[in-house]
């Protein structure tokens, strides 16, 4: 039975599975705040739970051709696998409507304390039908503005303080202090493996 503490950096990789093909992995870093100690399975329950909620202010914008994979859950600071929880092959999005084409996301841009240190994330699998021209509806919008709430200071899934935020290039963390959404759709470009925020 491994603990982890207050002040460990925790890193979980939301997984998704696009049409079947593409695999999707937003990858966020949160330090915990506390109780002092928690068991693995404790926090693989809570960044489980607050996970779920990201993808619940997203579920009905996004098209049902994406679903979830797993959670992966690291502690960063001990570099010890904290859990991986499978979902059983659940659709992520409501919508039954063709998405944005590929590579198109919305965009929210993270800034934190610390010049230059900022997070961004891409999310995938947008209805086309909430987008004009290249422009994001208020529906979207108003979706990834609630997804961005779920990552701008302090949370508490199952009782776990956490706060979320990004390593710097030198492995210090630092918190979201404010999130802006993007209403012009995104391009995401591929990056390498492991890097990202």
């Amino acid at each position: 039975m491994a603990f982890n503490y207050a002040g460990d950096v925790i890193r979980i990789d939301d997984i998704q599975n696009y049409h079947g093909v593409s695999e999707v992995v937003n990858v966020y870093h949160v330090q915990l705040e506390g109780p002092g100690n928690v068991e693995d399975s404790d926090l693989l329950d809570a960044m489980v739970t607050w996970v779920d909620g990201l993808h619940s202010q997203m579920d009905d914008v996004q098209v049902t051709q994406l679903f979830y994979v797993s959670v992966k859950v690291v502690n960063t600071t001990h570099d010890h696998l904290v859990g991986i929880h499978n979902y059983s092959g659940s659709p992520h999005g409501t919508v039954s409507a063709d998405p944005m084409a590929p590579g198109n996301a919305g965009l929210v841009t993270l800034a934190t304390g610390k010049l230059g240190t900022r997070g961004r994330k891409f999310i995938a699998g947008i209805s086309e039908s909430l987008a004009d021209y290249g422009v994001l509806g208020a529906t979207a919008l108003g979706n990834l503005e609630d997804y961005a709430l779920y990552l701008v200071g302090a949370q508490y899934p199952e009782g776990i303080g956490i706060l979320p935020g990004v390593l710097d290039k030198v492995g210090a963390f630092w918190p979201f202090i404010e999130a802006a959404v993007r209403t012009v759709v995104a391009y995401q470009r591929r990056r390498k493996q492991g890097v990202g925020a």
